[in-house]
């Protein structure tokens, strides 16, 4: 079961019988600081780009997982391979531990690659976990707000929505036009499951398959 991760202690020091993968987001980010500054990161970036254009390219077409891991295998692992020669040069050119933001990125990407690859074959991941770290910033925003719910059986309802809302972002759509669509069928399914009368399936109602199933009436919004 893997798992992204950006490399922070707190998450190398668990042994929780997952395999973490690591960030490309990470990977960037040194050269990224200095792409206009300096000649030596625009290739890094360009190159780190073009794995997330792979990936931008497999959601737009809202591919299955086999081909995900595909386009991956055929795009996406070359792509990797000249990362890690240019890295390798990289390395060699701004050698020493405290040295120019270049070889201290270069090295991490050696350090970490075995990490960094394992989206290669495991296609369900993402590159980075910047969604994760968002959903905890959003998290943390909130926590006064969070801290008197009022009721026991307010927080779980209270995560419960959090997880609805988050989905929505997942899946691309707004989480108003979601629930005006669904609450109708949601207070319906309640009435007759008190009265102890055949229900509806809910399976089609999760956020991700409502967009699927209204896909056309999305993009005719935009």
């Amino acid at each position: 079961n893997p798992r992204e991760n950006d490399l922070h202690a707190a998450h190398t020091a668990l042994s929780i019988g997952a395999r973490l993968t690591g960030c490309w987001a990470n990977a960037r980010r040194p050269y990224a600081r200095l792409e206009y500054d300096d000649p030596d990161p625009r290739p890094m970036v360009l190159l780190i780009h073009e794995l997330y254009a792979i990936v931008q390219q497999a959601d737009n077409a809202n591919v299955s997982l086999s081909e995900r891991a595909r386009l991956r295998d055929t795009f996406s692992r070359p792509i990797t391979n000249r990362i890690r020669a240019f890295a390798l040069q990289l390395d060699a050119k701004h050698p020493g531990a405290g040295g120019h933001p270049c070889g201290q990125g270069a090295r991490y990407i050696l350090n970490q690659w075995y990490t960094l690859v394992k989206c290669l074959d495991h296609p369900e991941l993402r590159l980075d976990n910047n969604l994760a770290e968002g959903d905890l910033r959003s998290v943390a925003l909130i926590r006064k707000n969070s801290l008197f719910l009022g009721a026991a059986s307010a927080g779980p309802r209270f995560a419960a929505c959090l997880s609805i809302l988050r989905s929505c972002r997942l899946a691309r759509i707004n989480p108003a036009d979601y629930l005006a669509s669904v609450t109708p069928t949601l207070i319906t399914w309640r009435r007759l499951q008190h009265a102890n009368l055949p229900t509806p399936d809910l399976a089609g109602l999760t956020p991700k398959r409502w967009a699927v199933q209204h896909r056309a009436e999305i993009r005719s919004a935009c």
